[in-house]
């Protein structure tokens, strides 16, 4: 950490698109330092998932949260949910297998009082040189195979990460090198079990009516329901969801209906996230989907819940299950609003081995960022 602008505090981060979300990055040292210099919990140790909650008030202004315009003006976030993540720490792991491990926070628009316990697939892919990484909001392990190409460095070489390639992902406008992402045992990321419930299909109750719900946890939790019966269509903008105000709050009521039966808490907007799909409406799909996340209409489809759906295509008795047309290879096209995004799983006698999805990343930037340690009323890590 060090000073800039008179006194004002500041660390080193990166900013990374990876996939179709953007997000920063700052090491587990950088933070540590900051908070030796700070008067911001000087003592706390950043050695749990816990640890880094109560950094939450620091972190969520560095993206411009808490803003209740949603336009977080005031910090690096882009005002939609795959436009303001922030990993919090990157580092070495104590286990040889293993290269690296991350924290993921998601701050909520309008509270700056939690550190959200999701990945996203997106941004997974935004760690140069790493072969396995360690999610430590999951205990998951996550496989990245990706292009590197040797740079001259001083008087040496380097090998580093190479952006540039040919694979096109739909929902950006160039091309990059693939970064093949398998994330290995998926199931129960957050419940211990890929069917929380242990069904795969449940009936919920929201406002006196019944709904039919797959609760699937497979790398991010999801809800999945079957669109038609809100009057959807997969051709559906995000925009002309957002103006459906009804139906948006009945999503999120499901959601919430839904998030307790999983055994999650029902008061974080960010997991699970909710999921309408639909038969295929095109030869080339096996399913179509229309995601909700942090209460707005996601303009793709997370990577994380695109693995967690193509996965669910494949788990007898889903909802996605019913709606998709079958596969025989384990790969799964599924069609968003922004294109489609590929994923394959192995499951074998209903256990998920693995799933998998490839992205593209580019380093955007890297430079200091200036926390800001405003007067927030700190929630105690439980």
């Amino acid at each position: 950490m060090a000073h800039g602008f008179g006194l004002h505090p500041r660390m080193m981060a990166s900013l990374w698109r990876g996939g179709t979300s953007k997000g920063l990055f700052v090491t587990r040292r950088e933070l540590q330092h900051m908070l030796q210099q700070s008067e911001f919990r000087p003592g706390l140790q950043l050695d749990s998932l816990e640890s880094y909650k109560a950094l939450a008030p620091m972190l969520s202004p560095i993206m411009g949260s808490p803003d209740i315009s949603e336009r977080q003006l005031d910090g690096l976030g882009g005002g939609i949910s795959s436009l303001r993540n922030l990993t919090a720490a990157v580092g070495p792991c104590l286990t040889k297998a293993l290269l690296n491990k991350h924290i993921l926070e998601q701050p909520d628009l309008t509270h700056a009082t939690r550190i959200r316990d999701t990945l996203t697939g997106n941004k997974s892919v935004c760690l140069p040189l790493t072969v396995n990484l360690f999610n430590e909001n999951t205990r998951k392990i996550i496989r990245s195979t990706f292009m590197v190409r040797r740079f001259p460095y001083q008087e040496s070489w380097r090998w580093l990460f190479e952006p540039r390639g040919n694979f096109l992902m739909p929902g950006l406008p160039v091309p990059g090198s693939e970064v093949r992402l398998q994330w290995l045992d998926p199931g129960g990321s957050k419940t211990n079990k890929t069917l929380p419930t242990g069904n795969s299909t449940d009936t919920i109750t929201v406002n006196g009516k019944q709904y039919s719900v797959s609760l699937v946890d497979i790398s991010n939790p999801g809800i999945f329901v079957d669109g038609r019966q809100f009057e959807c269509d997969s051709s559906d903008s995000p925009t002309e969801l957002d103006a459906r105000t009804d139906l948006m709050r009945t999503l999120d009521d499901i959601r919430c209906a839904g998030t307790q039966a999983m055994g999650l808490d029902p008061n974080d907007k960010a997991v699970p996230k909710i999921v309408m799909v639909f038969p295929p409406s095109s030869g080339s799909h096996h399913i179509d989907c229309l995601a909700l996340s942090m209460q707005k209409a996601h303009k793709a489809v997370p990577g994380t819940l695109a693995m967690n759906l193509g996965a669910a295509c494949q788990i007898e008795g889903t909802i996605p299950s019913r709606l998709s047309r079958k596969t025989s290879n384990g790969k799964i096209v599924i069609g968003h609003p922004s294109g489609t995004a590929e994923t394959s799983a192995k499951i074998t006698k209903g256990h998920v081995e693995y799933v998998e999805i490839s992205r593209t990343a580019r380093g955007l930037m890297q430079g200091y960022v200036m926390p800001a340690f405003r007067d927030y009323e700190v929630e105690e890590a439980s």
